[in-house]
């Protein structure tokens, strides 16, 4: 578990929520995640990374939804985008497991990532189930990470 304090986590969680809102219209009651749920999400955000870390862009697509593969081209493109805009997810040195939460159809998994310049992040990935009952990466919110000390 991070050390990061509950209260950040809860304020940033309603943050993922009221943009997730302006975007697609939820049901009102959220679904429990079992806790194999829980881990099914953390090895998929895992795989992520692990994808990342060694460039494997088919790898990497495979994680994502149908709606995030829609606006690439190819998986190529997808591993583009992600190197250029999201350096600390794209090549962390060093990463932390936060519990998943349950937001309505969404689930959020938060990480602590450590960049190449030790500057600290934290990414909440937002993973959506799909028909097949599998969780995939729909995007991700990522902040420096202040809560912590250097």
């Amino acid at each position: 578990m991070l050390p990061i304090p509950v209260r950040w986590l809860k304020h940033l969680v309603a943050g993922v929520i009221a943009a997730q809102a302006l975007i697609v219209p939820l049901p009102a009651h959220p679904q429990a995640l079992t806790p194999a749920d829980a881990l099914s999400v953390r090895r998929v955000v895992a795989d992520q990374l692990d994808a990342l870390a060694v460039d494997d862009a088919q790898r990497l697509y495979d994680t994502v939804t149908p709606a995030v593969q829609e606006n690439f081209a190819s998986s190529g493109d997808l591993l583009a985008m992600l190197r250029a805009l999201y350096p600390m997810v794209y090549r962390p040195s060093k990463i932390g497991f936060a519990p998943a939460h349950a937001l309505r159809e969404a689930v959020v998994q938060g990480v602590e990532i450590t960049d190449q310049d030790n500057t600290r992040w934290l990414a909440l990935f937002i993973l959506e189930r799909q028909p097949d009952s599998s969780w995939r990466v729909g995007g991700y919110l990522v902040f420096d990470n202040p809560w912590l000390p250097a």
